[in-house]
């Protein structure tokens, strides 16, 4: 019997699918055939979910690395297009870790601020930032808008940005305009300073003449 399952083995190992041992007194009748093709293909059928499970496993692997290496390529292509203020996009200032920020707070009822202001209300907000009416000690009342970085996704929005804070920056003085005063870059945010109009929208300002003349 050990000779026999020796030489089983031996055959298996060379790449049979399987052994039939029979005695040389003994027929080799159709049910061991049977019994034999049974085995393979239980075999084949482990095999294949092992080689499934395997492919499944290689395959969540790959994912992972490559989305832990995007993951780390995003943060570090961030970093570095924040180095493009100031250096290239001469509207934005270079970030200043020196500006003190602080948020709101629901206990005592303040809006938060940044430096020297403090903000008072929030007078409205779009896809590139909140604007808020704020109190400086010197310039007194102003409208304060602030862009969140993380809102800024690519380098195509940052010039744009750059583009919207130039523009600001650079209009000419009029009584209907509101003109831009300052801008600073902390840490987390870029602040445009610009005169404060008053808490009427455009929108609102539309919708009262309208309303005022009776066509609304």
């Amino acid at each position: 019997a050990g000779s026999q399952h020796k030489a089983q083995g031996a055959f298996i190992s060379n790449g049979a699918d399987d052994v039939i041992l029979v005695d040389s007194s003994e027929k080799l009748r159709g049910h061991r055939v049977l019994e034999a093709v049974h085995r393979i293909e239980i075999l084949a059928r482990r095999l294949s979910q092992e080689i499934d499970t395997i492919q499944q496993q290689a395959t969540k692997k790959v994912e992972e690395v490559k989305e832990l290496a995007s993951r780390k390529l995003q943060v570090a292509w961030k970093n570095q297009m924040w180095t493009l203020p100031r250096a290239v996009l001469e509207s934005i200032p270079a970030e200043d870790p020196s500006l003190t920020e602080w948020p709101a707070s629901e206990q005592e009822g303040g809006l938060g601020g940044v430096g020297g202001y403090s903000f008072e209300a929030k007078l409205g907000g779009g896809s590139f930032g909140t604007v808020f009416k704020a109190l400086h000690s010197e310039l007194g009342i102003v409208a304060v808008k602030v862009i969140q970085k993380s809102s800024v996704k690519n380098v195509s929005q940052l010039f744009s940005l750059n583009q919207e804070l130039g523009i600001m920056q650079h209009l000419p003085q009029h009584n209907n305009v509101a003109s831009a005063m300052a801008c600073f870059h902390t840490t987390n945010c870029i602040y445009l300073v610009m005169d404060y109009a008053g808490s009427m929208s455009l929108h609102k300002f539309v919708r009262w003449t309208l309303a005022a003349e009776g066509t609304s």
